[in-house]
């Protein structure tokens, strides 16, 4: 397995906590709503379905780069694919998104992988990129800046 070269943790309930009361009490709002129209069954499982759906959201996600293969780690599933596998990636103030595209698709949403990160990694994890997927020959396709105001 060997040690990563790069490796860090997000976890968003704890990226901003007004947000995070805000998601908390809106799910425990839409449950109490529920409750009263539907009953308890109908409630927990609707608290189910919506907590589940937002795990990434409340658990921290773990993101490993190794020399072959980029390793993603969440509460339920982990996942690895190799470096060949991206062709592009695209930057956002929140994470990038890494594309298994050439150009632009509407598809990069579906088969891409967008890894979050915090500002302190943020540098080092877009060197990287643009080590093993960047515009080594030049192709200016490959890497697009955010535009930050």
């Amino acid at each position: 397995m060997g040690n990563p070269e790069l490796s860090w943790t997000v976890h968003p309930l704890r990226r901003n906590w007004m947000a995070s009361i805000g998601v908390v009490a809106f799910l425990i709002f839409l449950c109490v709503l529920i409750h009263s129209i539907y009953g308890p069954f109908l409630a927990i499982v609707s608290f189910a379905v919506l907590f589940l759906s937002l795990s990434s959201f409340f658990f921290p996600t773990k993101y490993r780069f190794y020399p072959d293969r980029l390793e993603v780690r969440t509460l339920t599933r982990k996942y690895t694919r190799s470096w060949d596998y991206f062709k592009s990636f695209y930057v956002s103030d929140k994470g990038v998104l890494l594309s298994p595209f050439e150009g632009r698709s509407r598809l990069e949403r579906f088969r891409g992988i967008f890894l979050m990160f915090e500002e302190d990694v943020r540098d080092a994890v877009l060197e990287y990129l643009r080590r093993k997927i960047g515009d080594a020959e030049g192709d200016q396709g490959r890497f697009e800046e955010d535009r930050r105001a």
